[in-house]
């Protein structure tokens, strides 16, 4: 065999390592992208989960502040009723004959 011949086989076993090199970097890419999709497709599932909890608590919030002012509204309303009522004693006993 000559040199030539020789470098040409060396040569061309450098290519196919090189190839096989290049397929399981390929491989390898894919499945770092693989893992980096996933890892953001939990991260994106977690932060709307947390979302649909805050929203729930901030629902029942929402809720628990409405009765509060429901309950107040309605001590307001029997307070001005009461207020009304002696008003009108008042105007009746003051009032000219």
């Amino acid at each position: 065999m000559t040199e030539f011949e020789a470098a040409t086989v060396a040569y061309q076993t450098a290519s196919l390592v090189m190839q096989q090199a290049q397929m399981w970097s390929t491989y390898a890419q894919a499945g770092v992208a693989l893992l980096v999709g996933g890892a953001q497709c939990l991260l994106i599932y977690l932060g709307l989960r947390m979302m649909s909890r805050a929203n729930d608590h901030r629902d029942h919030l929402h809720a628990e502040t409405m009765q509060q002012q429901t309950a107040a509204m309605r001590a307001s309303e029997r307070q001005h009723l009461t207020t009304m009522r002696a008003l009108e004693a008042l105007i009746e006993r003051t009032a000219p004959k």
